[in-house]
């Protein structure tokens, strides 16, 4: 049943989400190249904190919970990550800094949704819920004013990743 949820949330989010809605404009970020690249560096932080996080207090439990919560933990990366790379594909979402800034490891097509908001949320039934939230949302903040993502790609990816948190425990 879960993985139906998920498979459903993904074809759900996939048409309605092909280009940025007027929404996004009212969020753009007007900061400066520098801004944006120290944004982006430190969106790298913020996204991995919780995972690393929720990891180490996962796999650090009892040995006899301890390979059963491991596994779950990647098995929570590992599908909020496939299933971003699906979408990102399907959708072909222009990213706000495209066609010429966004530099040359990011692919300017793939922004729908927000991977690095998503993945920080994986934790989110784990640690302590305000501690996930808060740099989950800090993460997709930084992410904005990085230029690589619209508001809905953020929102988006935060909902994604929450589900596979709390379904995948």
């Amino acid at each position: 049943m879960r993985g139906v949820t998920i498979a459903l949330l993904l074809l759900v989010a996939a048409p309605a989400a092909a280009q940025p809605l007027m929404f996004d404009k009212y969020f753009e970020s007007h900061a400066t190249p520098t801004e944006q690249k120290v944004a982006g560096a430190v969106s790298w932080v913020t996204a991995i904190a919780p995972v690393v996080w929720d990891g180490w207090q996962s796999c650090g439990a009892e040995a006899t919970r301890s390979r059963r919560a491991c596994t779950l933990e990647a098995t929570r990366v590992s599908l909020t990550y496939v299933a971003v790379t699906i979408v990102k594909r399907a959708v072909h979402r222009s990213r706000p800094c495209a066609p010429n800034d966004c530099g040359p490891d990011v692919n300017p097509e793939h922004s729908f949704y927000s991977a690095h908001s998503a993945l920080p949320m994986t934790a989110l039934c784990g640690p302590p819920t305000s501690h996930v939230l808060a740099l989950s949302i800090t993460t997709g903040i930084l992410r904005g004013i990085s230029r690589n993502h619209w508001a809905t790609d953020i929102i988006a990816g935060l909902g994604a990743g929450g589900a596979v948190g709390c379904l995948v425990r």
